[in-house]
Formats: structure tokens, sequence, C-alpha cells
């Protein structure tokens, strides 16, 4: 009786048609391989990612502003992130101010796919719907602040993180230089209190 032990190992790190053939033995006779493959398969290329689901609030000046974030596709777990952040299994962030993020999700195999999302106020008006102007904007060091209705009160920064970087209680003027020379290029959220008590915000950007 002729006992043939076939032995198959798979190993495959890439995507495409592949075949099994045989390799045996029978115990030191003399027999002869077979030329074909025993087996043909093939594995699938995964679905590239795509986003399922992309939620998001404004921010009311609080910095509340919140994101959701999922995507299909792909292989295995996936991750996201925001603004190049740590990797979390969830896509949910919340305590957002008013900006734009960068977003992305990966895979278990490393394909990732980004989006941008802007947060924007709610409940709260822009500077200009108060009568006061910001400029200019983009600024590369100075940035004026001119009201020409209510006098301005109070002025606070914030970066995209939602931390406040810089405050200035003013008491009443109606004009105002700001020196943003040692700021980082980038976005900020300029937030200003009027006399009356109205707040406003809008974003800047530092080049």
């Amino acid at each position: 009786m002729l006992v043939i032990i076939l032995q198959y190992t798979v190993g495959v790190r890439e995507f495409g048609n592949f075949g099994i053939r045989e390799h045996g033995s029978s115990g030191g006779a003399a027999h002869k391989c077979l030329t074909e493959p025993l087996l043909n398969f093939f594995i699938n290329d995964p679905a590239s990612l795509e986003i399922s689901t992309l939620n998001h609030t404004g921010d009311d000046g609080t910095g509340n502003g919140s994101i959701q974030f999922q995507v299909t596709g792909g292989k295995g777990l996936k991750e996201y992130r925001l603004d190049n952040g740590s990797w979390q299994i969830l896509g949910v962030f919340n305590n957002l101010s008013i900006g734009t993020y960068d977003l992305q999700a990966r895979d278990s195999l490393g394909c990732t796919l980004d989006t941008l999302v802007q947060i924007v106020s709610v409940g709260i008006p822009s500077p200009i719907d108060l009568g006061i102007r910001v400029f200019p904007n983009p600024s590369q060091g100075q940035l004026f602040i001119q009201s020409s209705s209510n006098e301005i009160a109070a002025i606070e920064i914030f970066d995209l993180s939602g931390a406040m970087i810089f405050r200035e209680q003013l008491g009443a003027v109606s004009q105002r230089v700001l020196n943003m020379s040692n700021f980082s290029a980038g976005m900020y959220i300029l937030k200003i209190e009027d006399a009356s008590g109205m707040k406003s915000a809008t974003s800047i950007i530092k080049q």
C-alpha cells in the first residue's frame, strides 16, 4: 500500500491569484510530483476605506463643539485620530472650539483616510455683526480690532485644542492692536466681548 503525505504551506502577504502544489513522500519510494496546482484560490484586495458617519456640532463659545466619525471598508480594526493626535478606537471627539480639524482613520493594514471638518460658531455672532472689524486676517504680526459702535471690553484667544493662550480685560476701548509676532503660525479663535456684554467669535490666522 502506498501512503502519500501531503504538506501545504500558505504564506501570503499580497493579494491576487495563488496555487497550492503537492509535495509528497512515500517512505523512500520514488513518485512523480504533480506539475499542476491541486488548488487555486484568490485573495481579494480589501475594499478601500469610506466614510459611513460624519456628524459635527458647532461651538457656542464655550468650546463645546463635537465630531462623530466612522469608516467602513479596509481590513480589521479601525482607529481614529484628530490633528495627528493619539489613535483611538472610537471616532468621537468632544470639547472642540471653532476651527478646522484634520480627521484620520486607518485599518489594520495601515491604509488611511483623511478628511477636514470645520466647527463653526452657533448662538454667537461674528465680530462684524457687532460692528467690530478684525484685520488683517491672515496677519503676519499685528492684528487690529476696531469697533465702530460698541466699545471693546475684553479679548480672548484660544488655540484649536480649546486652550486659552491670551486674555486681556480692556474696560471700554474702541480700538486695540494685538502683537501676534510671538504666536506660532496657524489658526486661532478670537473671542471679543463688548461693553454691553455681547460676545462674538471668529477664526484668525497667524502667518
